[in-house]
């Protein structure tokens, strides 16, 4: 389903190690524009961009303007104001999670992610990771 664009990868525990996979597949979909990639909703935004939509599952991209551990929470802000900017937060457990991948979310800042998961409203729009493969580093084109 996802190699044809029928539904969209989320990430979770019950995944287990077959993620890059999922993500392979979905990947090969978008790349094709079938199914649901046809369709411009579903298509990644710009994080600094006006195309969010709290309570909506979203795929958004954008560059790390900032990483900042506040307590035990680590928050990716994408523009210059962080109580209006699309915010990343993720939890101190899942930090240590990525630094088993070797990626340390605090040193994103100025690099070019993906992220996808449900856009909530904080001061301004945020997803709150709960996966590490809901975040994904893009290459530099």
């Amino acid at each position: 389903m996802l190699h044809e664009g029928h539904v969209l990868f989320f990430p979770n525990i019950a995944v287990g190690n077959i993620s890059n996979t999922l993500i392979s597949a979905e990947n090969k979909a978008r790349e094709r524009r079938k199914g649901l990639w046809v369709s411009p909703l579903y298509q990644p935004v710009n994080a600094t961009g006006s195309d969010l939509k709290p309570g909506w599952f979203q795929t958004v991209k954008g560059t790390v303007y900032s990483a900042k551990k506040i307590g035990k929470t680590i928050y990716l802000n994408f523009d210059q104001d962080w109580r209006t900017d699309f915010t990343v937060q993720l939890t101190q457990k899942l930090e240590r999670k990525y630094l088993k991948k070797e990626l340390s979310p605090l040193s994103l800042a100025g690099q070019n992610i993906e992220v996808r998961g449900w856009v909530e409203w904080s001061g301004g729009p945020k997803i709150i990771l709960t996966h590490t493969d809901q975040m994904q580093r893009l290459a530099v084109r």
